[in-house]
């Protein structure tokens, strides 16, 4: 195909816009190695958006991939690039217009989180009186929005955060935006309100406790919420003398203590996870989000997650959250890049054509199961364990023994067996039973597809049979344990496109550094 890569010119001598660059780059690379035809488009800083749609137009991709992130300099107004897309009939990666508006201006977000139950903290707006933006011709929206802005806050209470209303990438947030004081806020609200032009602020109660970043990766059959992110703040300062926010300078200022002493973590502790991911989906449906997002958490002392900020088209330069989610989850840039792409591509284009599915077809048919082992099956087993490159030789050990149980004791074996075959040869098998003291839980033990069939389908298939076998056997739930090296990223992925959900976490496990992560999905409906 060929894409046309569309981002702001960034303005000079700002970070935070800088980094659209190193994105333009990621992409760009991605693209080639994917073997898409590309060219790059800039939205100039000045002038109207005429030029870049014609240098759009004159381009004519059959896609566009959308790093715009500012019209000018105004970051509000960036949905404006979606809706133009829309209106001139290109596909584009990532949200729509209505999705980038209501998120653009934190006062409406706000809104639709409070109109959706979705948990977000308390808040209200300065200068009140100002109008909200709002779509052409919905002359009720802002006396709405109004409404809600009041409600909410009757319910705040002090320390607040003081925030621009249309700004991100923690524009303007320092540690004087965390007022404490009742009685100094009538005399610094305005202050703060000069100090970034006049523009629309936000004031929300301020949630004391843990902050998490999640991204969020639209999927053909439903969105993935990859692993949760906890920022953590190290060497911080206790007693509330500083805040513990990710301001400007954590973001873009390489060399200030914010910077260096704010790290983030796949690993937190004792986090209510479930319902973080819970929540995040909400809020992809609520806002009518596609392509990619992040959603920004807080927890609060009863560790209650509380939204506070709703991302589309989070940042995708290589240091960026969400690259280091999508590489936790196992995809490399490349696959990041191609799911988002796809993502955005209309249904004709990502179903496979009729002779691609005969010839799909044609290969399942020629698949045969059994489920009785014979004695000549270990040193298949063997082979194909060591072909694969995945398993060092005590897993193969282990794998071998359970064979040689179920050889041993037939039908008593608490190891069941399913081999797949074709043109009479072994091309996978799955090994599985039911746990211990448990009702209508299996566990996965194994599953490995001959080295040179893989990436065929054929795991897949084995999975949905096992999986079958098992349900037919009383299985509600199975579950899959695996590693958290590197080398174990395809079996991640594999487990994650086959509907596993990672459900648990058992650090420093096998090794050093290395994880214990367990997968499971239930098999009722």
């Amino acid at each position: 195909m060929k894409i046309a890569i569309l981002y702001n010119e960034p303005e000079k001598g700002s970070p935070d816009s800088q980094d659209v660059l190193e994105e333009v780059l990621l992409v760009a690379g991605a693209l080639q190695a994917l073997g898409h035809e590309h060219e790059k488009i800039t939205v100039p800083l000045s002038g109207g958006v005429r030029e870049f749609l014609g240098s759009l137009h004159r381009s004519a991709p059959d896609i566009v991939f959308n790093l715009v992130e500012a019209i000018g300099a105004d970051a509000g107004m960036h949905p404006l690039a979606a809706g133009l897309f829309e209106a001139a009939g290109y596909p584009f990666t990532g949200s729509g217009w209505g999705a980038l508006f209501s998120t653009a201006d934190k006062r409406i977000a706000k809104a639709v989180l409070a109109a959706r139950g979705i948990p977000t903290p308390p808040w209200t707006s300065y200068p009140e009186e100002r109008a909200f933006r709002r779509p052409p011709g919905s002359r009720l929206q802002g006396a709405r929005l109004n409404a809600s802005c009041k409600k909410e806050k009757a319910k705040m209470h002090f320390p607040v955060i003081v925030k621009p209303a249309c700004e991100d990438a923690s524009i303007g947030i320092t540690d004087g935006s965390v007022i404490r004081d009742e009685r100094l806020f009538p005399k610094t609200l305005p202050s703060v309100y000069r100090r970034l032009g006049r523009k629309p602020l936000i004031i929300e109660q301020f949630i004391e406790g843990r902050e998490f970043n999640v991204s969020i990766i639209g999927r053909r059959e439903k969105p993935e919420v990859l692993p949760p992110a906890e920022m953590l703040f190290a060497n911080w300062p206790g007693g509330g003398l500083k805040p513990r926010i990710v301001n400007y300078k954590a973001k873009w200022r390489p060399g200030a203590f914010e910077y260096k002493n704010t790290v983030r973590t796949f690993k937190p502790a004792e986090a209510p996870l479930e319902e973080i991911r819970r929540i995040c989906l909400a809020c992809w449906e609520a806002f009518g989000l596609a392509g990619y997002a992040r959603v920004d958490l807080r927890l609060d002392e009863k560790n209650g997650p509380f939204v506070i900020d709703v991302n589309p088209n989070p940042c995708i330069a290589p240091s960026a959250g969400f690259i280091a989610a999508a590489e936790e989850a196992g995809y490399t840039k490349k696959e990041t890049v191609k799911m988002i792409l796809e993502a955005a591509l209309p249904p004709p284009a990502i179903m496979q054509s009729k002779k691609q599915k005969a010839r799909s077809e044609e290969k399942a048919t020629r698949l045969s199961y059994r489920k009785t082992p014979v004695p000549e099956d270990r040193k298949t087993l063997e082979r194909l364990l060591a072909r694969t490159g995945a398993f060092d030789n005590r897993e193969i050990r282990v794998a071998l023994e359970l064979f040689d149980d179920r050889l041993l004791k037939g039908a008593g074996s608490e190891y069941m067996f399913l081999f797949c075959e074709t043109g009479g040869k072994a091309a996978g098998y799955a090994c599985y039973g039911p746990i211990t003291m448990t009702s209508g839980r299996f566990d996965l033990y194994w599953i490995a597809v001959e080295a040179g069939r893989q990436r065929k389908g054929i795991g897949s298939s084995l999975l949905q049979k096992a999986e079958a076998e098992m349900a037919r056997l009383g299985a509600k739930y199975v579950y899959a344990e695996t590693a958290s090296k590197r080398q174990y990223a395809p079996t991640r992925r594999f487990y994650r496109k086959n509907g596993y959900s990672m459900v648990a976490r058992v650090p420093e496990y096998y090794a050093p550094g290395d994880d214990k992560l367990i997968f499971m999905k239930p098999l009722e409906k």
